[in-house]
């Protein structure tokens, strides 16, 4: 193992990948620590405490929600539609390509129902990410979108695509989201053409990032 920070985000990889497979039941410090090949006394020097550590892996789960979704390669003048066409395609990417983050993502949500100090942070997630859809949605290219639901459409938007996203989590093959998407884009924007089904993401691996 090489330095510290090398160390730490190996330990949160680790952690990530025991909660993907065997949910927080299956998080064990000690397991973690054999992962990577460290005693549990290095661990605990990094994380002090298993909450610690849980602390980390949600850091790591909103990185990879900000590199690898679909979304992240828009370009800054992307109208509205492409943002919509960018978070449908999301749908298939996560369940085909990276079902990892979608499982963790729900493994924190059930744990946050009993846990109300981790709580606020997934709602906190959560929220950010229907801000930041909504300001995507009303940029600058905003004319092009129908206010169907008014401040809500973002909200609307977010809570459908969760439900897509749990569904192709349980059927890979589904291309339940591509047909949502053709029928729905009419409605909320002003383009006359029917949409096609979203483009899938071109993948390539997601950016290197310096160890926190």
């Amino acid at each position: 193992m090489g330095d510290a920070s090398e160390t730490r985000a190996a330990l949160v990889k680790a952690a990530f990948q025991v909660i993907a497979q065997q949910g927080f039941e299956g998080l064990r410090t000690r397991a973690v620590a054999d992962a990577v090949g460290v005693n549990v006394a290095t661990l605990h020097y990094h994380f002090p405490s298993k909450e610690d550590l849980v602390g980390a892996v949600l850091d790591e789960l909103v990185a990879r929600f900000k590199e690898e979704a679909p979304v992240s390669d828009l370009p800054p003048e992307a109208t509205p539609a492409d943002v919509l066409e960018a978070h449908f395609a999301a749908v298939k990417h996560w369940a085909r390509q990276a079902p990892d983050v979608q499982l963790v993502w729900h493994e924190f949500w059930l744990r946050s129902m009993r846990d109300p100090a981790l709580r606020d942070r997934v709602r906190e997630v959560m929220t950010r990410h229907r801000r930041a859809l909504a300001r995507l949605l009303n940029g600058e290219a905003g004319e092009g979108l129908r206010p169907a639901l008014g401040p809500q459409t973002a909200s609307a938007l977010a809570a459908l695509l969760s439900g897509l996203t749990m569904y192709a989590l349980v059927d890979p093959t589904t291309d339940e989201a591509d047909s949502i998407y053709r029928h729905l884009v009419p409605l909320l924007t002003t383009s006359p053409q029917p949409a096609s089904a979203p483009r899938a993401r071109k993948n390539h691996p997601p950016p290197a990032r310096r160890a926190p």
